[in-house]
């Protein structure tokens, strides 16, 4: 059992030694500069390491969380959003609580305000092979070559929700259209309605010119749901709350 612990021990305790033998040829300059005696040089640098290695360690957790990684993935739904506004109009809204049903909530990832239509955008940075179809109540998402798979709610369904929720805030429910993103490009089988970030930006390309707004009624629109942004809580916390009472 002993040796099994060593084992398992011995790498870590490998990147320690190598870590302090580094910080000690950083910090030596240092130490010859503020005096610190020799005989505590070498204590000094196992907390340094120490700390530096917790510090580390939290960082790669937290970059491997699944808020990291979702965070992540919005926010390059987010760039490609705004480089369309720039080039063609119109309005991008971010990461935004609109109230729903029963005094639930719907956060939504993306709204994008266009002349061509109103886009309600889910966005899903999952690794690995997604399979799913617009009917199925929950998705599979495949990893370590087929040894791990996971089921998850499917973010169409999700996001029928989020657009549903968005048309009762609003007067004109007319042309508001669902949009998945699945940043990875990894879906495994066609899916109406799902995207990746390019094919996305390429479809919004190709619709531009099909005029079902004007700029006079965006900036209604705009204006309405940020109105409901200002009035209504923001708290992801309190979202998450009416997720686990209600699950969609």
């Amino acid at each position: 059992m002993s040796r099994k612990n060593n084992k398992s021990g011995v790498p870590i305790f490998i990147l320690f030694i190598a870590l302090a033998v580094v910080m000690y040829i950083l910090l030596k300059p240092i130490y010859n500069a503020i005096g610190v005696p020799e005989d505590k040089r070498v204590g000094v640098t196992v907390v340094i390491s120490f700390i530096v290695l917790i510090g580390l360690a939290i960082l790669i957790i937290y970059m491997s969380s699944a808020r990291h990684k979702g965070k992540k993935g919005e926010k390059s739904v987010a760039r490609m959003l705004n480089w369309y506004t720039d080039h063609y109009g119109g309005f991008v809204i971010n990461d935004i609580i609109i109230p729903g049903e029963n005094t639930k909530t719907s956060q939504i990832d993306h709204i994008l305000l266009t002349g061509s239509g109103i886009w309600v955008i889910e966005t899903k940075n999952y690794s690995g092979r997604i399979y799913g179809s617009e009917y199925d109540y929950e998705w599979t998402q495949v990893l370590n070559y087929g040894r791990t798979k996971k089921r998850f709610y499917n973010p169409i369904k999700q996001n029928e929700t989020h657009v549903n929720n968005l048309k009762n805030l609003l007067v004109d429910k007319k042309y508001i259209y669902s949009c998945v993103v699945l940043t990875q490009d990894n879906m495994q089988t066609f899916c109406r309605g799902v995207y990746s970030v390019r094919s996305l930006k390429q479809y919004l390309v190709r619709v531009h010119n099909d005029s079902k707004y004007s700029l006079y009624e965006l900036n209604k629109i705009y204006a309405k749901i940020m109105n409901c942004k200002n009035t209504t809580s923001q708290s992801t916390k309190e979202h998450i709350r009416n997720i686990r009472d209600s699950r969609y």
